[in-house]
């Protein structure tokens, strides 16, 4: 069994539910962050070991930080398909993928994966 970390921002959105099922499948240890932790749940169930669902906000330092303790893989799978406010395609696909980016140089984080839905 591989008891490697991976943390997966945007985990339970279209993209990253499957993200994390294939890494679950792989054997790996899966730290789903996402703004909606409880959607994690009803997506996966609750009574997995190897599942950890955190809240997370890509837009707040502190937040990336801590779901990215102890992890050695991150994946980037949050997308955003309509602007609303603050949430420009900008402030997520750029500024936040950056910021996920410097937090895993920071964090010590082997590998770095980054996805998006848009096409």
């Amino acid at each position: 069994m591989n008891h490697r970390v991976v943390t997966v921002f945007g985990g339970t959105g279209f993209l990253g539910r499957r993200v994390v099922r294939h890494l679950r499948n792989g054997g790996f240890f899966v730290r789903i962050a996402s703004r909606h932790p409880e959607r994690a749940e009803k997506l996966f169930g609750s009574d997995d070991p190897q599942l950890q669902s955190v809240e997370a906000d890509i837009h707040d330092e502190r937040a990336i930080a801590d779901a990215l303790a102890g992890a050695f893989g991150v994946v980037n799978a949050v997308s955003l398909y309509v602007e609303r406010g603050q949430e420009t395609f900008h402030s997520v696909h750029v500024e936040s993928a950056r910021r996920v980016a410097a937090q895993a140089h920071r964090a010590g984080v082997e590998r770095l994966a980054h996805v998006s839905g848009i096409g």
